[in-house]
């Protein structure tokens, strides 16, 4: 059914009527349904792991652009296209005013939708830090929607409405694989995408306000790809030169941009430490929920030494490594919260007796070239023995056939391992 747009909008074309008409006969309530359920699809992945992290709750969410990209941009060009050949009868320059009336609509909603998610997201996350830079992260996811809004806009200027969706999707899909990844400046769209914890890190401020810059510039550059229509070329030569002075800019604001998206936190907090067996327990608050779990098993590692004669396997302190730094020394013994963990699953044994007896923090360990075949045996054999200590039967379930150490073999490997003059090749 075609609507009679010159009895629905009155004369002269005011802006505000376009929007009012854009919200009355656009796609763009379907769209938001469609982005609320690709959101909540990702937030139920994998048992919501991300639960208590400012950081990865921020980040874990674009995981969603993948899918809404496209539809968002294919959205948009479909109106833009759709509703500007009804209005082409009325006065000023409906063309131009409808793609600008589609995109600032799209853009309000979408945007107001996001904040509402991440929103929702950090209410169910109930984060235990704070990170005063998740609002440039926000502010950035934000911005991001406006640009698969801008190239759907772009597309829907010049291509009829059926192959206008298609090509501004496949456009945003690209977008999205191509302009994800830092590489040698800032990904353009790199907005965490985050499968794994974030603990020990913080945003970095900076870095996502350049992102931003570059992002809202080139929103205004692709803004400016027009059609000729009736310009004047006096208007249409400073349309080209801010739409190019606007690419200049988000070029050079990637390219210049400082450090990285994240960087180092100060590590864990002493005031996040417990005993276990007379031993300093430490952990980030963000993983509260779940670390009862490790605490089970490392007491159960700690009894069972303690017990049988090999104390010298109990490190003096036990701390949480996080995914990206490792902070200990050769007291410390380091145990990693997986997002299986955070999704419920109880950890194994001999998961956590082999992050304690890893020297982590050996340079050898972050060579370019990985530790000889013995090392390997060595770091399986130290950890069987220890898991054999609690529960023999572990062993076999592990595919371990070779034998025990005895408690001086335990001890003098244990000794090269935390000294790192183990021979590592």
């Amino acid at each position: 059914m075609t609507i009679d747009n010159r009895q629905a909008l009155p004369r002269p074309l005011f802006l505000n009527s376009a929007f009012r008409y854009v919200l009355t006969y656009s796609w763009v309530w379907f769209c938001a349904a469609t982005v609320v359920a690709a959101n909540v699809a990702v937030m139920l992945t994998r048992g919501a792991p991300w639960r208590g992290d400012l950081i990865w709750t921020i980040d874990w969410l674009p995981i969603a652009f993948v899918l809404t990209g496209p539809l968002v941009a294919g959205f948009v060009a479909v109106d833009t296209s759709r509703l500007a050949v009804g209005v082409r009868g009325l006065a000023l320059s409906p063309r131009r005013t409808f793609d600008l009336a589609v995109g600032v609509t799209y853009a309000l909603v979408l945007g107001i939708l996001q904040l509402l998610i991440v929103g929702t997201a950090l209410l169910i996350s109930r984060p235990a830090l704070v990170d005063w830079g998740a609002f440039a992260a926000i502010l950035s996811q934000i911005t991001m929607v406006m640009l698969f809004v801008a190239i759907g806009s772009l597309v829907g200027r010049f291509a009829p409405v059926i192959l206008g969706g298609i090509g501004a999707a496949l456009a945003a899909l690209a977008a999205v694989y191509l302009l994800s990844e830092p590489g040698s400046s800032i990904g353009l769209l790199d907005a965490g995408a985050a499968t794994t914890p974030r603990t020990g890190s913080l945003y970095s401020v900076p870095w996502l306000l350049f992102q931003f810059l570059a992002l809202a510039c080139a929103v205004l550059a692709i803004g400016c790809v027009r059609h000729r229509g009736s310009q004047s070329f006096r208007r249409l030569g400073a349309r080209s030169t801010f739409g190019a002075t606007m690419a200049v800019c988000a070029v050079v604001s990637l390219a210049v941009a400082p450090g990285s998206r994240l960087e180092a936190n100060r590590g864990v907090s002493q005031e996040d430490c417990g005993a276990l067996a007379t031993v300093p327990f430490c952990y980030y608050p963000q993983h509260e929920r779940v670390i009862g779990y490790y605490a089970d098993n490392l007491m159960a590692l700690f009894e069972a030494a303690h017990d049988q004669g090999y104390t010298e396997l109990v490190p003096t302190r036990v701390a949480e490594a996080d995914q990206q730094h490792w902070t200990g020394d050769a007291t410390t013994g380091a145990f990693y919260v997986t997002p299986e963990a955070l999704t419920g699953q109880r950890p194994e044994l001999w998961e956590t007796a082999m992050d304690l007896v890893q020297p982590v923090h050996c340079p050898q360990l972050n060579q370019e070239a990985p530790p000889g075949e013995q090392y390997w045996k060595d770091l399986d054999a130290l950890t069987a023995t220890w898991v054999g200590l609690v529960d023999p039967s572990l062993l076999e379930q592990h595919g371990y056939l070779g034998d025990m150490l005895s408690p001086a073999e335990g001890t003098e490997l244990i000794r090269q391992f935390r000294t790192c003059t183990y021979p590592f090749e």
